[in-house]
């Protein structure tokens, strides 16, 4: 159990910090040119990285560039793999049941006027995080060896006893 927990940290900070180092510039740069309407560059960007083929992104219109850059920036929280897919296909589901509810949400939110600022603030935070992990990674194996510790103190005992 204990090495379950450790080797799943290794792997969720493992894949943090591989993120980090090679592919948050690319999806720095991939809000950037989406949020300045440059598609051009931006089809040319995603496809250099990310869908080669267009098999995954076709980007034939604005909602498949939509769905291209939400898509890339779930990896920074999910692996690309069937999580991501998920994710978006509970979203959609959820929307197609309750379009009209959802269509509201989205008009209340767009009138707002802030979801652009909510974003960046988003990218800002993410950023600060990436920045510090490498920070964090003694206070995550600190808290773990404390809480192994406790564990271990706690739930097993030492009996002595004569054959």
């Amino acid at each position: 159990m204990v090495s379950q927990l450790k080797e799943l940290i290794k792997k969720i900070l493992g894949y943090v910090i591989n993120y980090r180092d090679y592919q948050n510039s690319i999806v720095h740069a991939i809000n950037e040119l989406y949020e300045a309407k440059n598609f051009t560059i931006l089809e040319k960007t995603i496809r250099q990285n990310y869908d080669s083929d267009g098999n995954v992104f076709p980007l034939n219109n604005q909602a498949d560039y939509l769905r291209a850059v939400t898509m890339i920036n779930q990896f920074q929280f999910l692996p690309y793999n069937n999580l991501t897919s998920k994710v978006t296909n509970n979203f959609l589901q959820a929307f197609r049941k309750n379009s009209a509810e959802c269509s509201k949400f989205l008009n209340c939110i767009s009138s707002l006027n802030r979801l652009n600022e909510w974003k960046r603030k988003l990218y800002q935070i993410c950023t600060q995080i990436y920045e510090k992990i490498d920070l964090l990674i003694p206070v995550i194996g600190i808290e773990f060896y404390y809480n192994k510790t406790l564990a271990f103190n706690s739930d097993l005992s030492i009996t002595t006893s004569e054959i």
